[in-house]
C-alpha cells in the first residue's frame, strides 16, 4: 500500500511539472535582448557595451560567424582594439599556418587591401580559385589591416585551401635552403599543379588534390624539399600541402576520417601555437565558422576547437566567450529588397521563430543565452531542438540588419567550365 500511495505521489508530482513547464516564447528570448547600430564601422549602443563587458577578463573570445559575411568583418574590425585593450596578442583564423604567414607577409608595409587584391588577382587567374578562404574580400582586408597595426600574430589553424596548392608550391621552393638548385623540378611541379586546376576547371569531379596526391612529380619534389635537416619551415610546408590533401580528399571518400581529421588538426595546430608563445596563459581571439567554435558535440559529430577551449578556460578557471551569428532580415541578391526568412515554411523557421522575432531592420542585437539555459535546466521552460543546441554551443547570439554583400577584393573574370 505504501508503495502505491508513493507512486502516485510520484505521478503528481511529475505531472504538475509538465503543467507548470511553457514553450520558450519571444517576450523570454525580449528580456534577455540588446540592441546597437552600426554607422560607417563604428558601433554603439547598449548591446555593444554589454559585449564590452562580457569581453573584460576573458581568456579565449570565440566569434563563431557565418562565411563571407561583410557585417561579420566590420564587427570583426571594431572588435579588435577592444580586445587589444584587454592583453588579446593573439589572432586564430580559419585558415592553414602558411596561409596565415602569408597574410602576415602582405600586411608589411601597409598596403593591405593592395597587396591581397594583387596576391588573389594573380592565383585567381592561374587557378580559377581563390587562394586563401575568406580574406578576399574588402572588409576583410580591412580587419586584417587593422589586426597587423596592432601587432596581433596571426594563427593559421585549418588546412591549407585547395584553392592554395600553386603559391604554397611557390612557398616552399622559395623557402628552402638552395632555390636555384631546385628551380628546374620546381617548374615542373608548377606546370603539373596549374595543370590539375586546368582539368578541374573543364570536369569538376576531377579534384586537384587528388591528382596531387597521385602525381609522382609533384611528391617527389615535396618530399626532395624536406631533405635538408636545417628546413624545417620546408619539412612544415611540405606537410601543410600533403595533410590538406589527405583531408580534402577523405571528404568524399571517407567523410568521418575528414571530419575527424581536421578537427584534429585545428586543435594540434592551436596547442603548437599556443605553447609557442611562452606565456603562461595567452590570452587568444578566434574567429572561425560556428561549428568549430560551438561547446559539445557538434553538428560534424566532433568535439571541436570550442568544445577544447571551454573546458581549459573552466580547468584553469577562466572564462571563454562565445558568440555566434543568426540571421532573419536580409538583403535579396536581385531585387536589393528586404527579405524576411520567418516568411517560410519549414521546421527550422518555426524553430527558431521565438529567438528571431526579436530581430530589427535596422538595429542589432545581442541576446544572452545563458539565462534561457537556465529556464531549460531547472524547467521553467521548454526548447525544441534548435534552440536547446544553440544554448548549449554558445553564450550569445548576434542577429545582424540586412547589409549588402562583401566587396570583392580582386579583378578576376570566370571562365567558363566546358561542358
Amino acid at each position: 500500500m505504501k508503495n502505491l500511495i508513493l507512486s502516485i505521489q510520484v505521478l503528481i508530482i511529475i505531472s504538475s511539472s509538465a503543467v507548470a513547464q511553457e514553450a520558450i516564447s519571444k517576450k523570454d528570448f525580449a528580456e534577455y535582448t540588446y540592441s546597437f547600430l552600426s554607422e560607417d564601422g563604428q558601433f554603439s549602443g547598449e548591446g555593444f557595451d554589454f559585449l564590452k563587458n562580457e569581453i573584460e577578463g576573458s581568456q579565449f573570445f570565440l566569434l563563431g560567424e557565418y562565411h563571407n559575411d561583410a557585417g561579420i568583418s566590420i564587427l570583426t574590425n571594431a572588435l579588435l582594439p577592444i580586445l587589444a585593450e584587454e592583453g588579446y596578442r593573439h589572432f586564430a583564423v580559419e585558415t592553414g599556418p602558411v596561409s596565415a604567414q602569408k597574410l602576415t607577409e602582405l600586411g608589411k608595409n601597409g598596403a593591405v587591401q593592395q597587396n591581397l587584391r594583387d596576391f588573389y588577382t594573380e592565383q585567381m587567374n592561374l587557378t580559377g580559385d581563390i587562394p586563401i578562404p575568406f580574406f578576399g574580400g574588402i572588409e576583410d582586408a580591412q580587419f586584417l589591416e587593422t589586426a597587423l597595426k596592432l601587432n596581433y600574430d596571426l594563427w593559421g589553424l585549418d588546412q591549407e585551401y585547395l584553392g592554395g596548392y600553386l603559391f604554397l608550391l611557390e612557398e616552399l621552393w622559395q623557402q628552402s635552403e638552395f632555390p636555384e638548385r631546385k628551380r628546374s623540378s620546381y617548374e615542373a611541379a608548377r606546370k603539373r599543379i596549374i595543370s590539375f586546376y586546368e582539368i578541374n576547371r573543364a570536369n569538376e569531379d576531377i579534384e586537384v588534390y587528388d591528382n596531387i596526391r597521385n602525381d609522382e612529380i609533384v611528391q617527389s619534389f615535396l618530399d626532395k624539399s624536406t631533405e635538408t635537416k636545417e628546413c624545417r619551415c620546408c619539412l612544415d610546408i611540405a606537410s601543410e600541402i600533403k595533410e590538406s590533401c589527405e583531408i580534402y580528399h577523405n571528404w568524399k571518400a571517407d567523410l568521418t576520417a575528414n571530419l575527424e581529421g581536421r578537427t584534429d588538426l585545428m586543435k594540434r595546430h592551436f596547442i603548437k601555437y599556443y605553447e609557442s608563445t611562452n606565456e603562461r596563459m595567452p590570452k587568444v581571439f578566434v574567429k572561425m565558422g560556428g561549428m568549430h567554435t560551438a561547446r559539445g558535440f557538434t553538428g560534424n559529430a566532433d568535439f571541436e576547437l570550442g568544445n577544447m577551449l571551454h573546458e581549459w578556460a573552466t580547468i584553469n578557471g577562466k572564462k571563454d566567450v562565445n558568440v555566434s551569428f543568426a540571421t532573419r532580415y536580409y538583403l535579396d541578391d536581385e531585387t536589393g529588397e528586404i527579405g524576411d526568412n520567418l516568411t517560410y515554411d519549414s521546421e527550422w523557421v518555426e524553430n527558431m521563430t521565438p529567438l528571431l522575432s526579436n530581430a530589427d531592420t535596422l538595429e542589432w542585437k545581442i541576446v544572452d543565452l545563458r539565462p534561457i539555459k537556465k529556464l531549460w535546466i531547472n524547467r521553467e521552460r521548454t526548447l525544441n531542438p534548435q534552440l536547446k543546441r544553440l544554448i548549449k554551443q554558445h553564450d550569445f547570439i548576434i542577429i545582424m540588419p540586412p547589409l549588402p554583400e562583401t566587396v570583392p577584393n580582386y579583378a578576376f573574370a570566370e571562365k567558363e567550365r566546358s561542358q
